[in-house]
């Protein structure tokens, strides 16, 4: 990537937060642990964890999701 991408929008819900990021013109939805703290508008890294990441296209059909019998759950402490 280019450009990094910077937070837009920061939501804190319970044990978790939302974070819509911003990538060239683009909109990214994330998900992060509730320890996590954002600054709406600062520059971020982002890595992809390709065995939990969800893609979808425009009309919001999944491009890559994992079957759910692939999947693996960590346990949270």
């Amino acid at each position: 990537m280019g450009t990094s991408p910077r937070p837009l929008v920061f939501k804190q819900v319970g044990s978790s937060n939302i974070v819509y990021l911003g990538i060239e013109g683009e909109t990214m939805i994330a998900e992060t642990g509730a320890s996590v703290r954002l600054v709406v508008g600062d520059d971020v890294g982002v890595s992809l964890d390709t065995e939990r990441v969800h893609l979808f296209d425009q009309e919001g059909d999944a491009v890559h999701s994992l079957p759910l019998d692939q999947r693996t759950v960590e346990p949270q402490a």
